[in-house]
């Protein structure tokens, strides 16, 4: 009985969190274009597992050629291919290609991959479920590296295991979750405790049907700490965080699923998006007129002719007149472009209030620098958060979040490791503010560095 009362208090508090309510247009228009980035992958798995009506047609296009273009490790591809499995299509020989490539999580994937009717000639569920039982700690967490259990990639263990029924793997990899709960009652990663480390451990224990496990009590409130308008912030007090409120809504959609007696992570079944031609898609975007503009078009010419018709009997020529040019104003303010200031202002001249130094370094993996040191230009009230985001745009790099970056140049956070991920120093110093809110001044030096482990 105290096992039921713990999910239905559960299932309430998430009831009462912000939902993840989209459109297709709003999907076509926000995620698809981030195809082959952990974020958009991740709102895949989220919305086919709410069961909402979208048509991934455009989604798939561009993942195709994210596949085409980009330089993906071993496990983004796999959760690229996890995608195609989800909304119905093949993965090809993803298994095979590249189970082991990338560490354990590679070996969790290709598992996921299995479970959603993937192919291989090398592995098979048993053999993959073997070799992550192998890598268990004495702790029971699993982790990438070293012999410290990590809370994320113990979840995600556990989550690709449960379909198995791996028994005796998944208890002692809870007993580790359960063991390694903060004071607060939350998760800590990548040094600090966050959401996505608590939505991982939510999404684990809807796939175990352990949400009544009275350990991990409350769990769901602690996850209500971190929500914020529009969303979910990586950690509690923070501003709303892409990859925060994506994995926060996934632990809320796994829930449901499991409440409906469908396997976490296991997605139905569905049809095949259609083929569609990525530039023929954006043609017809940028051409096709609004729904909405159309609607207004025929609304008012309709009352226009009625007007019209009155006033023409009543002979009021004047009055006709200034209802046409009112109508004509109308109609130019709905079809002309009106840009946003970001739009306009991009690359304003002139009104510059200094420049800065910024660079982004991935030395700690090897790895060549995104951007060398460029000397780049500063407005008022720019942020460190503007300054990249300008650079970025200017050179087709892709960035994920604002407040907290999650990744640059399609290198994210924990890639290598459960404490890797972006940092920004300004002048060789740390700042403890969100890069939104610290601002720049002139000739100050901003690297954004990816890092092994925090303020490495």
């Amino acid at each position: 009985m105290r096992k039921v009362f713990c999910v239905l208090c559960a299932l309430i508090l998430l009831s009462a969190l912000p939902a993840a309510a989209i459109d297709g247009d709003t999907f076509n228009e926000q995620i698809a274009p981030n195809a082959g980035t952990s974020s958009a992958e991740w709102y895949v798995f989220t919305y086919r597992m709410q069961g909402d009506e979208i048509d991934y047609s455009l989604y798939n296009a561009y993942l195709d050629k994210a596949l085409e273009t980009k330089a993906l490790s071993a496990v983004e591809i796999q959760r690229c291919a996890l995608a195609k499995l989800a909304i119905g299509l093949s993965d090809g020989t993803t298994v095979d290609e590249t189970a082991g490539k990338g560490g354990i999580m590679s070996y969790i994937f290709a598992l996921h991959l299995l479970n959603n009717g993937a192919t291989s000639e090398l592995y098979t569920t048993d053999s993959l479920t073997q070799t992550i039982a192998s890598m268990q700690l004495q702790s029971g967490g699993f982790a990438l590296s070293g012999e410290s259990g990590v809370t994320d990639v113990t979840a995600m263990a556990i989550t690709a295991l449960a379909p198995l029924g791996m028994t005796e793997t998944i208890q002692k990899a809870l007993t580790f979750l359960a063991n390694t709960r903060q004071p607060s009652g939350g998760y800590k990663s990548y040094g600090c405790e966050n959401c996505e480390a608590t939505a991982m451990v939510l999404i684990a224990l809807a796939a175990t049907d352990s949400l009544g496990d009275e350990r991990f009590a409350g769990l769901a409130d602690i996850l209500n700490q971190y929500a914020v308008s529009g969303g979910y912030s990586h950690t509690a007090g923070g501003a709303k965080n892409a990859m925060a409120t994506v994995q926060a809504e996934c632990a809320k959609a796994a829930i449901t699923y499991a409440q409906c007696g469908k396997q976490v992570f296991v997605f139905d079944k569905t049809s095949p998006p259609r083929a569609v031609s990525l530039d023929e898609s954006q043609e017809t975007k940028s051409t096709s007129p609004s729904v909405k503009i159309i609607i207004i078009a025929i609304i008012a010419v309709c009352g226009l002719a009625c007007v019209t018709a009155l006033l023409l009997q009543k002979k009021r020529l004047k009055a006709l007149t200034a209802i046409v040019l009112t109508l004509g104003l109308v109609i130019a303010c709905c079809i002309v472009k009106i840009e946003t200031p970001d739009e306009h202002f991009a690359v304003s001249e002139g009104t510059a209030v200094g420049t800065v130094t910024l660079s982004i370094t991935c030395s700690a993996i090897g790895e060549q620098d995104v951007l060398e040191q460029t000397q780049t230009a500063i407005y008022k009230d720019d942020t460190v958060y503007d300054v990249l985001l300008r650079a970025t745009k200017q050179r087709g790099i892709i960035i994920v979040g604002s407040s907290y970056i999650s990744s640059i140049d399609n290198l994210a956070e924990m890639q290598y490791g459960a404490e890797s991920g972006w940092m920004y120093s300004v002048n060789g110093s740390y700042p403890e503010l969100a890069c939104t809110d610290y601002k720049l001044k002139d000739g100050d030096t901003v690297e954004w560095k990816y890092v092994l482990k925090l303020f490495q």
